[in-house]
């Protein structure tokens, strides 16, 4: 991952900013583009919150742990009211 540099030092004249397409790859070593990109002053916009919070201008995607929260909570409410409809019914004697 060493190309980081030379390439984005080649891109800072012909470029005003720099989109930066998810992988693992990119997300593995995310923190080693971000330093390269800002040492050739070259702002970076992420899909993902955890780019932004190593370095990166910005980001725009969805919030994927309040969304994974959001849909939790909704099947466990769904869950509970059926445990508790099942086992607060008495069947008569």
């Amino acid at each position: 991952m060493d190309d980081f540099a030379p390439s984005l030092d080649a891109l800072k004249d012909r470029a005003e900013a720099l989109y930066v397409c998810s992988d693992p790859l990119i997300t593995t070593n995310r923190v080693r583009l971000i330093t390269s990109a800002l040492g050739v002053r070259l702002p970076t916009i992420h899909g993902f919150r955890e780019f932004v919070e190593a370095g990166g201008l910005m980001s725009y995607g969805p919030n994927f742990l309040a969304a994974v929260s959001l849909q939790l909570g909704y099947f466990l409410a769904i869950l509970m009211r059926l445990v508790s409809t099942r086992y607060l019914r008495r069947d008569p004697e």
